[in-house]
């Protein structure tokens, strides 16, 4: 049997919406957030913790709602290059992140200083991985993606869409969080960020209030942390890797597709009325 395409797998990656949720409000509280970083299971924990009841934001949702990435730059250019988070108050993450009750994955985990300001009450979870086999994984979806030609010239003519995805990974998480401004820089910050960000994280939060989980450990130690009963089902495993390969594939295909289809909107016409000139003029 062939294996399912990630369409197959995870029909909510390719349910699109175009909502601009500044100004919006909070309508369920937030309560875990997972802060592993990029290529540490986080579609893995974002799937875990939707099963366990929590509406979980992935960078998928950002992918889905292309508007997101908007205030996701702004979020970073604030942290990582002005340095003034004042104007990411409650406010900010209430609109953001309103409609869900806990996150998973970059960029939110890089903000974990600033949402646990926010909602002090939160339960948080970290997943580390060993920095080789990590950076592995790094190398073959994010580095790789940075490095895509067709990414960048589909983002190009396809701003709303791919280009929005492109300039959050350029602009954001390259230059941004890892301070990066070529591939070759990024492959020598990659491993050190990476490892700061898991120091800082666990400096900085009461033991109490985190669980340090390692990948394989199954639904256990996460249900006794949150307090949840044990599903029915297998904890999910997700080849992240090959899946989001697949993905930014797809998506990239999406928005080209599209912008082909707008393009011939207009080239129709503008072929027919040449067409009719010359066929007048020749007569």
């Amino acid at each position: 049997m062939a294996a399912k395409s990630v369409r197959e797998r995870r029909p909510d990656w390719f349910v699109f919406t175009d909502i601009d949720r500044r100004g919006a409000s909070r309508v369920v509280p937030i309560e875990v957030l997972s802060l592993g970083f990029a290529r540490t299971g986080t579609a893995s924990m974002q799937m875990a913790l939707t099963m366990l009841g929590y509406p979980t934001y992935h960078t998928s949702r950002i992918v889905t709602n292309p508007p997101d990435a908007d205030l996701w730059l702004e979020a970073i250019e604030a942290k990582f290059t002005r340095h003034d988070t004042s104007s990411l108050d409650r406010g900010f993450w209430d609109a953001l992140l309103g409609h869900v009750s806990a996150i998973s994955d970059v960029p939110a985990a890089s903000f974990h200083e600033e949402l646990r300001a926010t909602y002090p009450d939160v339960k948080c979870i970290l997943v580390e991985r060993e920095v080789e086999a990590w950076y592995k994984s790094w190398y073959d979806v994010q580095i790789k993606a940075f490095g895509n030609v067709m990414f960048k010239v589909v983002g190009a003519i396809n701003p709303g869409f791919v280009g929005r995805q492109y300039r959050l990974l350029d602009a954001g998480v390259v230059r941004g969080i890892t301070g990066a401004n070529t591939k070759a820089e990024l492959e020598a910050k990659s491993r050190g960020v990476y490892l700061a960000h898991n120091e800082r994280v666990k400096a900085t939060i009461p033991s109490d209030r985190i669980l340090l989980y390692t990948l394989g450990s199954g639904w256990e130690p996460l249900c006794a942390f949150l307090g949840k009963p044990i599903p029915d089902e297998p904890f999910p495993n997700i080849n992240e890797t090959a899946m989001i390969n697949e993905y930014v594939q797809a998506f990239i295909t999406i928005g080209l597709t599209n912008t082909l289809r707008r393009w011939s909107l207009y080239a129709l016409p503008a072929v027919a009325i040449g067409l009719a000139w010359w066929y007048a003029a020749s007569a």
